[in-house]
Order: C-alpha cells, then sequence, then structure tokens
C-alpha cells in the first residue's frame, strides 16, 4: 500500500518468515512502527567526544530508536575499518555506512525526518550541503571556543574569518530561508533532520558567541525551538546518559557530573583501594550527578549502590530556585546497573514529593543529620561510603567535630542520642556558596564510630586519602 510520497510500504510478514530474518535483537520483539520490520541493531562509531555524530545521536534520540555508541580511540583508530577511512561511520544489521550526511539521509528517510515530497527532500539537501561545509571550515574555531580537550589552536582558530564566513555568508542564508518558510522549521510543516543539523551548529555558538546572532532573530528563535523539543534532549552535553529521553528541562534542577568529575572520582575509588578502604555499600543521594559519581566509584570498588533519598539537598532549595516540584530523579532512563533495587530506604521520595511545599530547610538538615548518623552506626565488616552534597559533607563534619570534642568520660555519660546537634545555619546564599567552596566537588572525609552502644559517638579521620590536585582544581577541604 503506497504511502503519499511514494517510498513506504506496509508490508505484512508472516509469522514463518519473520523467524528467519538474521536479527540479534530478535527476541525482544520490538517492531518498527513505520515499516513492520524488526528494527535493525545499529552501531555508531565515532571518536571519544563524538563531535561529528551529534545530529546522528539527535536523530536517533527524535525517533526513539535503540543505538550503540562505539568510542574510538584516535590511537587505536584504524582507517581500513570505516568506509572512506573517516569517522563517524554506521553499523547497520553488520554494514557500515560513512559520511554524516548519508547517515543522516538514510536514518531521516527511515524514521520520517526527510522531507514530505521529492522538492522538500531537495530542498532539505541543499540547506545540509550548505552548512556542513561550514562546519567543516570552522571545526577548529568551534572546537577552540568550546576548549575541546584535545584541540591544538593554528590559523583555521582565527575568529574574523569564522565570523565573516557565519555572519556575512550562511547565517543571512538561513534567516532568509525560514522567513520565506511556511512554517517555523526550514523546510515544510514539520521538523526535519536538517533542522537538527542547524541546531548543532548554532547552538555552541550562541552560548560561547550570542552576539554573532543579534541580527538573525529567527535563526535564534529556531534554534530555541529546537533545542526546547518535547522529544530531543539537546546532544551537546555527553554527560547525558545516551539513553535518556526527559525534556532538556529535567536537567536544570538535576545535572549530570563534568567529565572531570567523572575522571576524578574513579581516582578517589582507586585511592581508597590503595589506601585499604574497599567499601561495599555506597549511599547514593538521588541525584543524577551523585548516582554518576557512585558508579565510577563503584566500577573500582565493586559495590553496591544503595539509593538513599534522605540524602537529599534541603527541598526548600530547589522551591527558591524555581522548581515547581521535585525531578523524576528515579526515572528508568537513570538505570545504573550497580544500583540495588531491592533496598529498602529510610526516606522515600513519595514523601518528599508529597511535602514539596512544606519542608523547611531546618527541617531537610535535621533529616540528613538523621540519615547520615543511621548508616553509620550499622555494625558491618567492611566500611560504608556515602555519596551526597557539600551540605552532606558539613552534616558528617559537624557531627565528627562534635565527636572529637568529647573524651572516654564523656561518652560514657551520655544518655541521650539527640546529644550531638547539628547547629543548622546555612540560611543565607552567601553561607551556601561558603559552604560550597569549603567542601569542593569530589572532596572526602571520614567518619569512625568510637563507642559500641548507644548513643553512639563519631569522630572523623584524618588525613583518610590524600586531596586531588591539577591546576586550578583540588578537592582538598578548607578548614
Amino acid at each position: 500500500k503506497s504511502s503519499s510520497s511514494g517510498r513506504h510500504l506496509s508490508v505484512s510478514v508472516s509469522q514463518t518468515t519473520q523467524k528467519n530474518f538474521p536479527s540479534p535483537i530478535q527476541s525482544k520483539k520490538k517492531m518498527d512502527t513505520m515499516h513492520g520490520f524488526l528494527v535493525p541493531t545499529y552501531t555508531l562509531h565515532d571518536f571519544d567526544d563524538g563531535e561529528e555524530c551529534k545530529v546522528v545521536r539527535m536523530i536517533f534520540q527524535m525517533s526513539g530508536v535503540p543505538y550503540e555508541f562505539k568510542h574510538v580511540h584516535r590511537d587505536d583508530y584504524i582507517l581500513e575499518d570505516y568506509p572512506f577511512y573517516a569517522l563517524p561511520a554506521l553499523d547497520m544489521n553488520e554494514r557500515k555506512y560513512g559520511s554524516v550526511l548519508s547517515i543522516c539521509r538514510h536514518l531521516a528517510w527511515r524514521y520520517n525526518l526527510s522531507g514530505k515530497t521529492a522538492y522538500e527532500d531537495a530542498q532539505v539537501d541543499d540547506i545540509a550541503e550548505k552548512v556542513f561545509e561550514v562546519r567543516m571550515k570552522i571545526k577548529n574555531w568551534i572546537d577552540h571556543i568550546e576548549h575541546a580537550a584535545d584541540h591544538a589552536c593554528d590559523e583555521d582558530c582565527t575568529e574574523g574569518t569564522a565570523a565573516r564566513l557565519l555572519t556575512d555568508t550562511l547565517f543571512p542564508c538561513l534567516e532568509r530561508v525560514l522567513k520565506a518558510a511556511p512554517s517555523s522549521w526550514l523546510v515544510g510543516h514539520t521538523m526535519t533532520w536538517v533542522d537538527l543539523l542547524v541546531a548543532c551548529l548554532v547552538n555552541p555558538i550562541i552560548y560561547h558567541r550570542p552576539k554573532l546572532l543579534q541580527d538573525f532573530p529567527l535563526l535564534y528563535l529556531h534554534n530555541e525551538k529546537v533545542a526546547h523539543h518535547d522529544d530531543l534532549i539537546y546532544a551537546n552535553d555527553t554527560n547525558v546518559p545516551k539513553g535518556a529521553t526527559l525534556h532538556p528541562h529535567c536537567y536544570h534542577f538535576n545535572p549530570p557530573i563534568t567529565n572531570m568529575g567523572k575522571y576524578t572520582s574513579q581516582l578517589i575509588g582507586r585511592a581508597l583501594r590503595n589506601r585499604g578502604i574497599e567499601p561495599t555499600v555506597i549511599f547514593c543521594s538521588p541525584t543524577l550527578r551523585t548516582l554518576q559519581t557512585a558508579a565510577a566509584i563503584a566500577k573500582s570498588t565493586g559495590a553496591r549502590i544503595l539509593v538513599e533519598p534522605g540524602l537529599l539537598e534541603p527541598i526548600e532549595w530547589y522551591r527558591k530556585a524555581g522548581a515547581k516540584q521535585l525531578p523524576d530523579f528515579l526515572d528508568d532512563v537513570f538505570d545504573f546497573p550497580q544500583v540495588d533495587k531491592t533496598y529498602k530506604p529510610i526516606f522515600t521520595m513519595h514523601e518528599f514529593s508529597s511535602m514539596f511545599e512544606a519542608k523547611s530547610q531546618d527541617q531537610c538538615i535535621q533529616r540528613i543529620m538523621l540519615v547520615v548518623k543511621n548508616i553509620c552506626v550499622i555494625q558491618r565488616d567492611t566500611p560504608a561510603l556515602i555519596v551526597g552534597h557539600a551540605v552532606t559533607m558539613d552534616v558528617a563534619s559537624r557531627i565528627g567535630q562534635h565527636g572529637d570534642t568529647l573524651s572516654v568520660e564523656q561518652m560514657e555519660d551520655l544518655t541521650s542520642y539527640e546529644d550531638s546537634t547539628y547547629p543548622s545555619d546555612p540560611s543565607e546564599q552567601a553561607a551556601k556558596l561558603e559552604m560550597g567552596v569549603r567542601y569542593p566537588p569530589l572532596s572526602v572525609m571520614g567518619l569512625v564510630r568510637s563507642n559500641d552502644s548507644p548513643p553512639h559517638v563519631l569522630k572523623t579521620v584524618p588525613d583518610l586519602i590524600p586531596p586531588l590536585s591539577m591546576g586550578t582544581f583540588t578537592n582538598r577541604i578548607l578548614h
């Protein structure tokens, strides 16, 4: 049965015939709703930064199609393994396809992101070729303004040359196309893959050089429309889990860690192991950045991750930042294999969500103190690790400092579990900033239990592991 474009067919496949299709995901029986066939298996090959294949990843995301991303290290790059000796390349059912534009055309045709008519397809190709040509000419300059890790400056990084190419040639053309278009998309009435390609080019320029777009309002609005599309997370942040399908706004209150954070987490896991500290469990706040930190450490220690919502920052801070509700921290897209889903936490996310408007900062800080104490006093054969926030470190520090001041006689005279109170004072913005400076990201401290019967007293462990320093970064705690 032909479609309006005359290119798509709805084919009925008998069960017997379907079994003969060689597909490694046949057991999943996931059907491609457009074509009636099993979805092909895709593997996208590109260098670690994945810059050139951003638009391909966005097409996969828009289409809801699963794929594997294979990092290729530049030192291990064998030209003969890839079509036309170049990356990115797409492996579809063990056949490799090269060239960004040809990959985009194929996927767009397959998943309904191409033009609706032959004329619209020609328009899409025309714009795409011009945009990609300019993108390759200014690639080094974009790497330069984005501070790419392996970037080496050369004559192609000249600001004036790149700016003239954009503001005198490409941007005026795109502005005229948008002005003449029947909708706010570049071609036709629906998004096509060239809209994604243009957004991949424009987005870093808006972020780093916004003045270059001050004379092109339609192009700016076009980029905003792509960025806030319901089916899309902007694929310019490689720290966001590749399978994530949440709206970009969700990450305003639940950001991922940076690459620096990931590598530092792995170093801390190694340092703990070298020190003879090998936790078998990691209690973790439910935020994405703490989960990623815990997962990076767990890779080197083999520990289970126990998600404890009670370690979450004060809810009042989310309200004051403009959040109407808490993010869905435990969404299935943030599925880390090390997480033990059988763990029953002290506090549940439902309790926080139902009392989002009610809980004060002081109540939340007392809740963090309760959770930290409960975790620390449980009898274990091996140490436990807590991955939290600056406020968690502050609470732990105050608990430990209180224990440090007690003599053995004073500990024996304690009669109340609540004796070690936490004077919560980070109510002002300046105090919060000071706390963040005092306990920088990836800072580490230790607590040890000093007695066997309640009320338990916890003392600090000095110099648990040496601080990490690199350039201007350090995780050293400022006392």
